[in-house]
């Protein structure tokens, strides 16, 4: 039960049975997460500019952007997440020429066992919609430039 609670509250992947937290720092990550925090703002900068890059460059109409509110000053993309309408299909493509995704989040949270399906006061129907489309491109400050091109060339022809 230790192992689900410091896990969200999940045993498996995804699936939730109770409410838990992220409690999994010990104290040799503690140290690599200290030098690594000197290095967070250019790494984020990094994440920036290739999200900026793909939000520009990408442009083929079967693959939906993020959209960023004109209010936002700075992002820092945790993930970069494009939504298609044939997941799979463009999963195995990317995945044919050398570029790996990841469906982040693939089951709704409120369809899990923690949500109480009576106390539900809100429509799920987009997140429903979304969760069979989103899918997560590369994204992390050492992509290389030919990292970048390759990745916004394959989804252009697509």
């Amino acid at each position: 039960r230790l192992k689900s609670l410091r896990n969200y509250g999940s045993k498996i992947k995804y699936h939730y049975n109770e409410i838990g937290h992220n409690n999994r720092l010990d104290s040799v990550q503690s140290v690599v997460l200290s030098e690594k925090l000197k290095l967070i703002a250019d790494w984020t900068s990094n994440k920036l500019k290739i999200s900026n890059r793909f939000i520009s460059e990408i442009k083929n109409p079967k693959v939906s952007l993020p959209k960023i509110s004109p209010n936002t000053t700075k992002h820092s993309f945790h993930i970069f997440c494009v939504c298609v309408e044939n997941r799979n299909e463009f999963e195995n493509y990317l995945s044919e020429n050398g570029i790996p995704t990841i469906i982040h989040y693939p089951i709704p949270f409120h369809t899990t066992n923690v949500w109480d399906k009576n106390d539900i006061v809100f429509s799920a129907n987009k997140t429903n919609e979304l969760c069979n489309k989103i899918i997560s491109l590369p994204l992390h400050p050492f992509l290389t430039l030919d990292d970048v091109n390759h990745i916004i060339d394959t989804i252009n022809n697509y």
